[in-house]
C-alpha cells in the first residue's frame, strides 16, 4: 500500500494528508500589513474618483485620497490583527 489508505480523492491525488486547525499558520503581522496597503491602494483610488466627481477640483479630490489613506491603513491593521487574536 502507499501509505495513505482511508484518505479522500484529494489527498491521495496530492499525497498531502488534511490539514488539522493545529497545522493552518496565523496569518503573520507582514501579510496583514501588505493586504492593508494593497487594499488602500484600490479604496484610495476609488476614493479620489468619487471625490473628483463631487467637487469638480483635482486638488481637492487628492488632498481627500492623501488624508485618508493614512488613517485608513492604520486602522485596517489594527483591525486585522485584533481579528488574528480572536479564536474561532
Amino acid at each position: 500500500m502507499d501509505g495513505f489508505r482511508g484518505l479522500c480523492y484529494r489527498d491521495r491525488l496530492f499525497k498531502q494528508p488534511r490539514e488539522t486547525i493545529s497545522q493552518i499558520e496565523v496569518e503573520s503581522r507582514k501579510r496583514s500589513l501588505a493586504k492593508g496597503v494593497t487594499w488602500r491602494v484600490v479604496a484610495t483610488r476609488t476614493k479620489v474618483s468619487i471625490a473628483y466627481m463631487i467637487t469638480g477640483e483635482v486638488d481637492a479630490a487628492l488632498q481627500i485620497g492623501f488624508i485618508e489613506v493614512f488613517a485608513k491603513i492604520a486602522i485596517c491593521y489594527l483591525h486585522e490583527r485584533a481579528w488574528a487574536r480572536v479564536p474561532i
